[in-house]
């Protein structure tokens, strides 16, 4: 969860994102991306209601390069987690939604219907909207 403005409520609200979570005998589909020196340092600021895990030994993949320091994901951290029952004052992004799963649609078909079976479907209400990120620090790397 986030504190965000919304555009189209005029006012700053709680949203939820993805939040990636571990569940044993689960798998997710997802995509490596290299980092430079420098860039993980401005993700773990993106990612600040996240934390940082480790996950090479779970990757199961043929085309990840042997000279890889390590591949970690960003994991909800408890504290952030949005609860379980539909409250009145959580919203879903519908822009964001959006935008993952055009990013997942253009991996191919496949990848989409993965990350649809794989991810359950948001409980709070959804609208619509331009937003931005009240943290400057956090939307400066958005």
């Amino acid at each position: 969860m986030e504190e965000v403005y919304s555009a189209h409520l005029e006012r700053q609200i709680t949203a939820v994102f993805l939040g990636v979570h571990v569940e044993i005998g689960s798998y997710l589909n997802g995509i490596l991306i290299a980092l430079r020196p420098g860039e993980i340092e401005r993700l773990r600021l993106r990612e600040k209601n996240y934390d940082q895990v480790d996950v090479s030994s779970h990757i199961r993949s043929q085309r990840i390069d042997s000279e890889m320091d390590s591949v970690f994901t960003f994991v909800s951290a408890e504290k952030n987690r949005a609860p379980r029952h539909k409250t009145t004052d959580i919203f879903v992004l519908k822009e964001y939604v959006g935008v993952v799963s055009s990013g997942c649609k253009a991996l191919g078909e496949e990848f989409l219907r993965g990350f649809e079976m794989t991810t359950d479907q948001p409980s709070f209400e959804m609208i619509e909207g331009k937003y931005t990120f009240i943290d400057r620090e956090q939307a400066e790397y958005v």
